[in-house]
């Protein structure tokens, strides 16, 4: 159930998961971009904070995110020879309406 909480003032916090995939270079950091869609709000006024992040399909390491009403942004490194294809899974808390 993604609505978490009602505020005083009448608006939603939902608990919004999104994935995105892509390429990080070998030996380097690569930035995923994950989108987070509506679920149960009409409009995104803010995003409250992330409340989980998952990577899949290779070994990388999380450097930094950082977010946006629209998506999380997850900047990984990949410490291997080769270029890793991987999956993110992000959960942000957004308040809407």
């Amino acid at each position: 159930m993604p609505l978490v909480a009602l505020t005083a003032d009448g608006k939603k916090i939902a608990a919004i998961t999104g994935t995105g995939s892509g390429s990080v270079p070998a030996g380097s950091t690569g930035t995923i971009s994950v989108p987070l869609g509506m679920d149960v709000l009409q409009k995104k006024l803010g995003v409250l904070g992330v409340s989980g992040i998952s990577v899949s399909g290779a070994t990388v390491y999380i450097v930094s995110f950082s977010a946006t009403a629209d998506s999380v942004a997850v900047t990984l490194y990949n410490p291997g020879a080769a270029a890793a294809t991987v999956t993110v899974t992000a959960t942000a808390l957004v308040v809407g309406v």
